[in-house]
Parts: structure tokens; C-alpha cells; sequence
């Protein structure tokens, strides 16, 4: 078991030191790269929270509801 630890360990080194060469749009030093810390269902939520702001600040009326689906999360956004 101890040897599964290592080789896992070894290989998630390997990809944390490949990042910054498949880094094709700067994200690992970008002025957002903290992101990149965040669980994909986050990221979206971030998106959804930024399109919501975007839409009120240019005077849209919005109507952000909760989860409609909690299997998939998904969310509903309405800018008439």
C-alpha cells in the first residue's frame, strides 16, 4: 500500500512541475489564478454570480433562482 502512496504521490509532482509548460493562456500567473483553487461546481458558480452582476449593472432586471436539478446543479438565469 505504501508504494501506491509513493507512485500517486510521484505522479502528481510530475503534472504540478509539467503545468506552467501546458499553461497556454496564463492562467498560473494570471491576475485570477486563484481560481484555479476551486472545485469545478464552484468555477461555476463564480460565473453564474459574475453574469448575474454584469446583467444588473447594465440595468437588466434578473431573476437568479437555486438549484432546479440538485443531481446536476443546474441553475437558471432569466434577463428579460
Amino acid at each position: 500500500m505504501n508504494n501506491l502512496h509513493s507512485k500517486l504521490k510521484d505522479i502528481i509532482q510530475e503534472k504540478l512541475q509539467d503545468m506552467p509548460k501546458r499553461d497556454k493562456h496564463g492562467w498560473l500567473d494570471g491576475k485570477f489564478k486563484g481560481i484555479r483553487t476551486l472545485q469545478p461546481d464552484n468555477r461555476g458558480d463564480v460565473g453564474e454570480l459574475f453574469i448575474v452582476h454584469l446583467l444588473k449593472s447594465i440595468g437588466k432586471k434578473v431573476k437568479h433562482t437555486s438549484a432546479t436539478d440538485p443531481q446536476f446543479k443546474q441553475w437558471d438565469i432569466v434577463a428579460p
